[in-house]
């Protein structure tokens, strides 16, 4: 599995640098350091397999030097992500001088853990972390390698986040970024299954990870390269009939799924606003869907008026997530709607008030085709009903027969 997973790793390195020559796109150094990194990962795994760990043990000159110059070339592949984040638009006006901390970091950590493992006076052994994993210099040398480790895939996945969510982002790309996404998972999973068999060790807990944690490595590179490399492999397939057959069919069930979770908001809205509904004889379910959408946003702007002024201030202190996620979006618009519907039921407008904090039905943040305008009302609808915020901002906020609201400066 480890020769396996380092072979899809340099595999995927050469797929890129192909892909980028054939296509006459212009050399960037992002795609340098990607493909370097993946370079890099695939040497550590061939490194830090266990045969090659066996067969080298007679022929080292410094006791498990192969295993800590695999350990520096996992870590150089993190600093290639570190500097692939760095470099990316917007990021940071001054990428190169990060660029240089990021590999004095890199030293100063391969240093560190020459000098540890040196102190350590190990023996040539294939099973490291079992047999000195309960020394406090070890320790520590395993420390260093993790945190690094750490540092590289969380940044990378946060860049791959902001890029996912992106008006931009195709539907492959999003794919190859689950694929990439579910690899650093298999990543943090396998530094977990470490520090819980150094915890073994220092406690005497009877605490052991399965023999299959081995396998978290390889699965954890190649998940990686195939997500990489999804944009460029994947095309080509998808033009063939038998993918044309099964996207026809996943394109229908996508579209059912987005009508029934839309229709959870557009039922109540039309409910309250019904002459903007067109009745149609007979049409197909993408028709229906995107009528919906447009029913949905003939509302809201009937409903502007109605929008209490603090609903997505009040959501905004409820929730953890950044205030650009996608997400964040969706509950700020549920909850504009949610005070709004209230309002305008008791005919109670909010004039004169100071503009919402994210304006509901500006199109420039939603992708400009229709059924991705419909997945980000689906995401609307969810939180609309069934997120508990929601229901917070209509406690708070809603108005009330015998209360009316005392955030309201007019009423109609």
């Amino acid at each position: 599995m480890s020769y396996a997973g380092a072979l899809l790793a340099i595999a995927a390195a050469v797929s890129k640098y192909l892909a980028a020559r054939g296509s006459g796109r212009p050399w960037t150094r992002a795609r340098l350091f990607l493909i370097l990194g993946l370079l890099l990962l695939g040497t550590a795994l061939a490194l830090g397999a266990p045969a090659t760990t066996r067969l080298t043990l007679s022929y080292e000159p410094v006791p498990n030097m192969t295993r800590l110059v695999g350990d520096v070339l996992a870590m150089g592949a993190a600093c290639c992500l570190l500097a692939l984040s760095t470099m990316a638009p917007g990021r940071d006006p001054h990428p190169y001088r990060r660029i240089t901390s990021h590999a004095a970091a890199l030293l100063a950590a391969a240093l560190a853990m020459a000098t540890l493992l040196d102190a350590a006076d190990t023996e040539p052994t294939a099973a490291f972390v079992s047999v000195y994993g309960g020394e406090l210099l070890i320790d520590l040398y395993l420390a260093v390698y993790a945190g690094y480790l750490t540092w590289g895939m969380v940044t990378f996945e946060r860049l791959g986040r902001r890029y996912f969510h992106a008006p931009s982002t195709t539907i492959i790309a999003r794919t190859g970024f689950r694929l990439s996404r579910l690899g650093l998972h298999c990543g943090y999973l396998w530094l977990l299954t470490r520090a819980i068999d150094v915890l073994a060790l220092h406690t005497g807990w009877p605490i052991s990870t399965p023999p299959v944690a081995g396998v978290l490595p390889a699965l954890c590179a190649a998940l990686v390269a195939f997500g990489v490399t999804f944009p460029e492999w994947m095309p080509p397939l998808l033009r063939t009939r038998p993918a044309e057959q099964v996207l026809r069919l996943i394109a229908h069930l996508r579209v059912m799924m987005a009508l029934a979770l839309v229709s959870m908001l557009w039922r109540p809205l039309v409910r309250a606003v019904p002459d903007v509904v067109v009745d149609f004889t007979s049409c197909g379910r993408a028709t229906r869907l995107y009528r919906r959408v447009i029913e949905i946003r003939d509302v809201q702007l009937r409903l502007v008026p109605y929008v209490h002024p603090a609903a997505q201030f009040v959501a905004a202190a409820r929730t953890r997530r950044e205030p650009n996620d996608e997400h964040s979006l969706a509950l700020f618009e549920a909850a504009a709607l949610a005070t709004a519907l209230e309002g305008y039921r008791m005919r109670q407008r909010h004039l004169g008030s100071d503009c919402p904090m994210v304006d509901y039905v500006d199109h420039g943040r939603i992708l400009a085709t229709p059924f991705d305008e419909a997945r980000h009302l689906a995401a609307v609808a969810v939180a609309f009903r069934f997120s508990r915020t929601i229901r917070f901002v209509r406690r708070q906020l809603c108005p009330c027969p015998d209360h009316p609201a005392p955030l309201t400066t007019s009423q109609a």
